[in-house]
């Protein structure tokens, strides 16, 4: 598994507007990892410094945020959610679209 940060600059290189969306439920341990990385990254990159970035903290209605997304229109979308990858616990993968599309939700948001 390569590191964060490379698999960040591989996918996200070059990109002028990002959003990211926290997805979990603070209810249920570990399915609010999504919506902790989600804050943590809203507190360490601050809109005022960051305005290329938007952090949407969806917790287990992220379709919500669907609006405020489309018209930030980012060039990337980075949803940040804890699933059952039958990995090691912590780690990290990116979800091709094509599997992703299957869903509602990327329908929505995905340009």
């Amino acid at each position: 598994m390569k590191d964060l940060a490379c698999l960040l600059q591989e996918r996200l290189g070059g990109c002028k507007k990002i959003a990211i969306l926290g997805v979990g439920s603070p209810l249920k341990s570990d399915d609010a990892a999504g919506i902790f990385i989600a804050g943590k990254i809203a507190e360490d990159f601050p809109l005022e410094n960051y305005p290329c970035l938007r952090v949407y903290i969806g917790e287990s209605a992220p379709e919500n945020f669907t609006g405020e997304i489309k018209k930030f229109m980012p060039d990337h979308l980075l949803v940040i959610d804890a699933a059952d990858l039958e990995e090691e616990p912590g780690s990290v993968t990116f979800i091709d679209m094509a599997v992703i599309r299957v869903y509602r939700f990327a329908h929505i948001c995905c340009r």
